[in-house]
């Protein structure tokens, strides 16, 4: 069968004001993530990230004006 390419890392910084939700599920909804892949985001402070189900927000880490966001896909017995 034909492999199509998955990911265990993607690093994301959107615009600031754009809302990232849709990104997100657009990531967990193609399928691209492997399980336990690793997904750090940039955004601004007062822009924050909610986890889209299939995600699990880590931690996140402010520097100044922007916040960096690590979140972890589920496993494929879900969760």
């Amino acid at each position: 069968g034909r492999e199509s390419a998955r990911f265990d890392l993607v690093l994301a910084d959107p615009p600031y004001a754009a809302p990232v939700e849709p990104l997100l599920d657009a990531l967990v909804g193609s399928g691209v993530l492997l399980p336990g892949a690793t997904l750090v985001i940039e955004r601004g402070r007062g822009h924050a990230v909610e986890p889209v189900e299939g995600l699990v927000l880590v931690e996140h880490r402010g520097y100044g004006d922007t916040v960096v966001f690590r979140l972890e896909a589920a496993g494929t017995s879900g969760g």
